[in-house]
């Protein structure tokens, strides 16, 4: 029996403290201030990094949403963040939108041996990052591996569509949830289950005794490989205008990476006065 799975959770094993998911005053009141464009003074292509906190205010999501707006509107294109869940690997060479990958996922099917493998990826993921991101987000009362600090503040969790990075414009630039596993098992080491990882629902509270969550193994799992390839996919585009739609903790490893490539940044540069 084949059974339809259809899960596209922006950035869903992405480390909660790395990206910053935690809402500051300063951006919720102005979330473009952390924004930063860099030209190649080679080539000319320009790069703008648009830093994303994965719970904000829904004022703040419509004002990033019109910045982005503008930003396609004048050539750009949006490389997004994104850790798909795929019954197999996705070709990540060349360039998948996510007006693309929406029709995919309305007729991709996972058989049950897929399925079985996906859950355990999953349940790896969780013991890497000490919580599980479904379909409800950073917020999802009904989580309770998430921290419960989530869930008492009044913010909605960032969505592709809420963003509007649904469209042709919109390029997934990431990788599968079994490729960033792979790579990570591949250095580090493969990551072992107990029989209490597989016994606790993915929505229950996760509290293992055993080998508890670091904050070195969410770093090498959903930080540093996807920064360095995020910056390989820059470098082989051709596109000449590219906005970089990720969480914040990325952003100073992507622009060290981009200066290393001899990209540098532009002075002066404000995003608000776009929207002006």
């Amino acid at each position: 029996m084949k059974q339809l799975v259809y899960v596209i959770t922006l950035a869903s094993t992405v480390l909660l403290t790395s990206c910053s998911i935690y809402t500051r005053h300063h951006y919720e009141t102005n979330p473009l201030s952390g924004v930063q464009k860099m030209a190649s003074p080679t080539t000319g292509k320009e790069v703008v990094l648009v830093p994303m906190r994965h719970l904000s205010t829904a004022g703040s999501y419509a004002k990033l949403r019109d910045y982005i707006d503008i930003l396609k509107a004048d050539g750009y294109v949006t490389f997004c963040e994104g850790v798909m869940r795929m019954p197999y690997h996705m070709d990540t060479v060349r360039e998948i939108s996510m007006a693309e990958l929406y029709r995919f996922c309305d007729t991709v099917t996972f058989t049950d041996a897929e399925l079985q493998r996906l859950d355990t990826i999953i349940r790896k993921d969780r013991r890497v990052m000490g919580s599980y991101i479904g379909k409800g987000g950073y917020a999802d009362p009904d989580n309770q591996s998430l921290p419960e600090r989530n869930k008492k503040q009044k913010y909605v969790s960032q969505t592709l569509e809420l963003l509007g990075l649904t469209t042709d414009k919109d390029i997934w630039i990431d990788y599968s949830i079994y490729d960033m596993m792979g790579l990570y098992e591949k250095r580090y080491g493969e990551v072992e289950l107990s029989e209490y990882d597989f016994a606790t629902g993915l929505m229950e509270r996760y509290e293992p005794m055993d080998d508890k969550p670091s904050t070195n193994g969410k770093l090498r799992l959903v930080l540093y490989p996807r920064n360095e390839y995020v910056v390989r996919r820059i470098i082989g585009s051709q596109r000449p205008r590219i906005a970089v739609i990720y969480g914040s903790g990325h952003m100073p490893g992507i622009k060290y990476y981009l200066k290393k490539h001899g990209f540098r940044q532009t002075r002066g540069y404000k995003a608000d006065k776009q929207l002006k």
